[in-house]
């Protein structure tokens, strides 16, 4: 499973592939066609709609600052939705 830091520049992608073993091995069988970020740690681990309820909890407990873990959970996306849908 590949994880990478989270940092307040972070945006939780709220996108879930229920076919996700499909989507890892057309990544790994093709892997050209992806982006490195796609690629750079392994096969993606995604997280269940249903599991997005304990992020949260999840990056409090590590330490992170209220205004890290709002910019992780929407704000970053309400920054940017903000600046592109005019």
């Amino acid at each position: 499973m590949g994880t990478r830091p989270v940092s307040a520049r972070t945006a939780v992608s709220t996108g879930y592939p229920f076919d996700h073993d499909d989507f890892n091995a057309m990544v790994e069988q093709s892997p050209e066609l992806f982006p490195d970020s796609y690629t750079r740690w392994g096969p993606i681990d995604f997280l269940p709609p249903e599991g997005l309820l304990t992020v949260e909890d999840a990056l409090i407990a590590r330490g992170y600052p209220d205004v890290a873990v709002t910019a992780i959970l929407g704000g970053n996306f309400r920054r940017v939705a903000a600046q592109v849908w005019r």
